[in-house]
């Protein structure tokens, strides 16, 4: 059987913006190379947060007035203070037959 060791750490705050400066180097590197991004990242919510947010998500899929613009404000609302897990890159083909 493997074992598998997983090491989690709280940077300080100098090293944490050492991270943030270099992956938006990286963002910004490969979207100059026009190559595709994928940044993942995540956060935990509170049963009491995601029924507020469900609650006001689900009442902006239902109104006819501003329906486009009320579902990106609850997404919106749902991805802040997000904790980045990484990115992953990959470059679109086109192949014309």
């Amino acid at each position: 059987m493997k074992m598998i060791i997983l090491v989690l750490c709280i940077p300080d705050d100098f090293m944490m913006q050492q991270m943030i400066f270099r992956t938006q180097q990286h963002l910004n590197s490969y979207a100059r190379q026009g190559l595709r991004v994928l940044v993942m990242a995540k956060r935990t919510l509170s049963d009491v947060e995601y029924n507020d947010w469900l609650r006001i998500h689900d009442e902006a899929t239902l109104v006819l007035e501003n329906r486009d613009r009320r579902i990106r404000e609850s997404y919106s609302r749902l991805e802040t203070n997000l904790t980045l897990l990484g990115e992953c890159v990959w470059q679109v083909l086109y192949l014309f037959l």
